[in-house]
């Protein structure tokens, strides 16, 4: 059983917080991993995000193929997306199509994406990103909840509904 994260691996995803908070959840190690998929650049190398303070139970992947990406979203308990910045958000449909409850970000785009499908957070609040792990962790009900409101929430980016919000959004400009 494992909480995911799926992102390129850069400061603006905000790891380092995720990492921290999953630190304030020992109690968790013990049944649960963290697994973080994703490849690092240049600037997050530089950052020195400080994964060595974080126990086995957190799983650096690196890049994997996406047949193995799409394998590994469905069988996550919790996808977790604390990003600090994103123009769309696209893993958080991703793991919503896969049937994993999500913990996201309330900023930017990613309340617009994952409207009231996603346990949102204060991404600066290291405290509010441990809470939520563990209260949707804990919570077999809660995460039911997020799960289904996540099949709801897809609905809204069906190519139908984007195609006809694009072909009104085009009409009004000529």
């Amino acid at each position: 059983l494992y909480v995911l994260f799926v992102g390129s691996l850069e400061p603006r995803k905000n790891i380092q917080r995720l990492l921290d908070a999953w630190s304030l959840l020992p109690k968790l190690h013990a049944s649960y991993d963290l697994v973080i998929i994703g490849s690092a650049g240049a600037v997050f190398k530089n950052q020195g995000v400080n994964h060595s303070s974080n126990d086995e139970s957190t799983l650096f992947l690196g890049r994997v193929p996406d047949d193995d990406l799409f394998l590994l979203y469905a069988g996550a308990l919790v996808f977790a997306y604390p990003s600090l910045y994103e123009g769309f958000g696209f893993p958080i449909l991703e793991a919503m199509a896969s049937g994993v409850p999500v913990l996201s970000s309330n900023v930017t785009s990613m309340p617009e994406v994952a409207g009231e499908a996603a346990y949102l957070v204060n991404p600066y609040s290291v405290d509010e990103i441990a809470q939520g792990l563990s209260n949707l962790l804990s919570s077999p009900d809660l995460r039911a909840q997020y799960i289904q409101k996540g099949f709801t929430q897809l609905e809204l980016f069906s190519r139908d509904k984007v195609m006809k919000k694009f072909k009104t959004a085009f009409e009004s400009v000529v």
